[in-house]
């Protein structure tokens, strides 16, 4: 098995085990991936190629785009060289043999590429519940297609970040020659420099959040859609509902810790949940929110801890008072299970 078989088999096994890689690794594991190709895959289509490129006696560029499971299919031209196709990477194999050429390719001024582009994607197709489609020729279009329908001034507030930057905001991440990071629309950054897997669940949070109910599927628009796996456990704001009473769902859970543990610790979880945890869900997950006892789903529960435990300041917090956030809220989701089972 080849370096290249063992990346793809190990970004499988992450993704199969419902692990969201981070951007910044997808972004070194796309490094990764393109020196592989260039390593593995570039010598033995060089030693192929070489021989019969060299019947022909002027300069060519030859595109090549491959899709798993597709046919090969190859375009050429003559009017440009490699250095000047926006976002192409040329990949020289080490044991190359330059193709000789009799003819002085024609000087282009230099320029700055305007999107850097590393594989050939599916692209995605997303469908609205009165059957709008928006299915452009690549992702990040579609992306930002869809955010403009939905409302760019709405999307901050969903709270997705993409290396410190908002998925649509108003800061802009300085550039680097060949690779950018965001596009620009109607005066908002949109966060670009992503997976197609991660634009998908950054769409489908967006769509949790507002109550949209989008379809999201693979597809361009000459292909029929294909199903798309977007993992949903984190990310979605958990609606809170009103118990009506939660005098008496707290008299509940505190009877329920009483039995298991003492009246002592069930006052003091009850107390927790009520001040210190309700104070942190004010400030990471809704400010509106009515302590971690107004919601009323169990998954709306889970999220809800999922969010806190994804904010460092709150995991720095409960690690250094020795766990009583944690130690509290275990206790009333594995409550809430149990009496959810009854």
């Amino acid at each position: 098995m080849s370096k290249l078989d063992h990346l793809y088999e190990g970004k499988e096994n992450l993704e199969r085990a419902g692990y969201e890689i981070p951007d910044n690794i997808l972004h070194d594991l796309d490094e990764l991936e393109t020196e592989l190709i260039k390593d593995e895959v570039l010598p033995a289509i060089s030693k192929d190629i070489e021989p019969r490129l060299s019947k022909i006696r002027r300069d060519v560029v030859l595109v090549v785009e491959y899709h798993p499971g597709e046919p090969v299919s190859v375009a050429m031209t003559r009017k440009v060289k490699i250095s000047e196709i926006s976002g192409a990477i040329t990949l020289t194999p080490k044991n190359g043999t330059p193709v000789t050429s009799d003819e002085k390719p024609e000087e282009t001024p230099e320029h700055e590429p305007t999107k850097h582009v590393e594989n050939f994607t599916k692209g995605l197709r997303v469908t609205f519940p009165d059957g709008t489609v928006i299915c452009k020729k690549t992702a990040i279009d579609t992306m930002i297609a869809v955010l403009q329908k939905v409302g760019l001034e709405r999307i901050p507030q969903v709270g997705i970040t993409r290396n410190g930057y908002n998925l649509v905001g108003k800061v802009k991440r300085p550039t680097a020659p060949g690779r950018i990071w965001q596009h620009e629309c109607d005066g908002w950054y949109i966060y670009s420099n992503m997976s197609n897997d991660t634009k998908a669940a950054d769409l489908q949070i967006v769509s949790d959040y507002y109550n949209l109910s989008l379809k999201i599927e693979k597809g361009k628009p000459d292909t029929p859609p294909e199903e798309l796996h977007i993992p949903r456990k984190r990310g979605r704001k958990p609606r809170q509902t009103n118990f009506g009473n939660n005098t008496e769902l707290i008299e509940r859970f505190q009877k329920y810790v009483e039995l298991h543990n003492d009246y002592r610790t069930a006052k003091s979880y009850t107390n927790i949940l009520n001040t210190g945890v309700r104070e942190w869900i004010n400030r990471v997950v809704d400010e509106n929110a009515d302590s971690v006892f107004g919601y009323k789903d169990i998954e709306d529960l889970k999220t809800c801890i999922d969010l806190l435990m994804d904010d460092k300041a709150f995991v720095e917090e409960n690690n250094r008072k020795h766990h009583p956030y944690t130690a509290a809220l275990k206790k009333y989701l594995k409550f809430r299970m149990e009496e959810n089972k009854d």
